[in-house]
């Protein structure tokens, strides 16, 4: 039987929650906090999952949980757990992404064991990333690593060079394509300057090629998925009956609720880039904001990220994963508006594509009909983009010329 366990989670240097509860483990070994009380102390530096004092208990174990390594990470051998070193120290959780940790003793700080200003062991990403993951139960892994708090199925690992943090990312086995569209996109947002992102490059790592890219938050700064605070927006009836439909209206009231500048207009680009880039895979968890971990108070949009599905077309969607429709309504109000014939434009001057495409065709990692899938996939949804512009300008042409000739007969 576990021992009952009195912590407490900290935001960097503050208490914001007294916890109560036992560390557990999930399918694969994996420790984690599992809370039985937990009283509030300052909820507004405290995760902001957490809504009220009543759902407290509730939402600080769906938070742990969901801020830990999958348990359907690809690259873990199937059947196989993780063995962590007998002698290691309690898991203190620090991130890569926030600054929250489990504090159990008075001489424990945050600028001991944080992993921004420390340097931090590397045994667990170099153990996934090396032939050696098959022997994973065999490797004595200490409980503070970074990785030990960073989910998502493809295989990472962070990595410090010159004082910064790097994460690097892997490809799944059955595309081999992720990293390549990470850096096209990269590169092509880079171009068109509309938008603040993340910029990935390509490196080999463990016989792989990867995507590389700088950790955008700091030791001052979180970083919130919009799924954390979508959740605490209550839903009107017909919002509940079409969550897919509505979702774009409930996340501008948090936006507003939570006083988030510059956010209304970063995710209307964001859908624009997501759409030209063949993105159908952007979601509530992986686009979100910055905030200051000192006040509380939001900076604004976290730099897009996360353009591993760029590039596919949409009938890989349709076979191997769920297309999102979340932003269908807002896009074709963007269209409209005029906002992509705006952007789009700019795919244009200075051999852009040319630039892209040259990139893709130098990737040695997929065959030659595959890269000219790709090239084709694009164009193609490029001139469906454009086909799209055009008929919304003819019908706002018809309608200005119909409301013209109404006000000529003299209505």
């Amino acid at each position: 039987m576990a021992n009952k366990i009195s912590a407490t989670l900290m935001n960097k240097n503050t208490e914001v929650v007294k916890l109560n509860g036992e560390i557990q483990r999930n399918a694969l070994n994996i420790p984690y906090f599992h809370i039985d009380k937990a009283e509030i102390i300052n909820k507004k530096l405290a995760p902001p999952c957490i809504i009220d004092a009543n759902e407290c208990v509730e939402a600080l174990n769906y938070w742990f949980k969901k801020r830990i390594i999958s348990e359907n990470r690809y690259d873990f051998p199937t059947g196989k757990s993780v063995y962590w070193d007998p002698d290691s120290t309690q898991p203190h959780f620090f991130s890569m992404t926030d600054q929250y940790w489990v504090k159990y003793r008075d001489t424990e700080t945050w600028d001991k064991y944080n992993f921004f200003t420390n340097n931090f062991k590397t045994v667990f990403g170099d153990t996934t990333f090396s032939k050696n993951i098959v022997n994973l139960p065999r490797i004595n892994l200490d409980h503070n690593a970074p990785e030990l708090t960073t989910n998502g199925l493809l295989k990472k690992k962070w990595v410090k060079e010159n004082g910064k943090n790097y994460l690097i990312k892997s490809m799944s086995k059955d595309f081999c394509q992720e990293p390549l569209n990470e850096y096209l996109v990269s590169k092509l947002l880079g171009k068109i300057n509309i938008i603040d992102f993340v910029k990935y490059e390509l490196r080999i790592e463990g016989y792989e090629v990867c995507s590389i890219c700088e950790n955008f938050v700091n030791e001052n700064t979180e970083f919130v998925p919009a799924w954390y605070l979508y959740r605490q927006i209550p839903l009107k009836k017909e919002e509940m009956q079409n969550t897919a439909e509505h979702t774009y209206d409930v996340l501008i009231r948090c936006i507003e609720r939570f006083e988030i500048p510059h956010a209304k207009e970063f995710i209307d680009k964001m859908i624009i880039v997501d759409r030209l880039t063949m993105n159908f895979d952007r979601h509530l968890g992986n686009f979100g904001f910055l905030r200051d971990v000192n006040t509380g108070d939001y900076i604004g949009p976290a730099p897009l990220f996360d353009f591993g599905n760029a590039f596919f077309p949409e009938s890989f969607y349709q076979e191997h994963s769920k297309k999102t429709e979340i932003f269908k309504k807002r896009e074709k109000y963007l269209y409209k508006s005029g906002k992509f014939a705006e952007y789009k434009s700019r795919l244009l001057p200075n051999n852009t594509l040319d630039e892209i495409m040259n990139d893709l065709y130098n990737y040695a990692y997929l065959s030659d009909d595959a890269k000219k899938e790709i090239n084709k996939e694009f164009c193609k949804n490029l001139d469906d983009v454009e086909a799209r512009i055009q008929e919304y300008y003819k019908n706002s042409y018809n309608r200005n010329q119909k409301e013209q000739n109404f006000r000529i007969k003299g209505f």
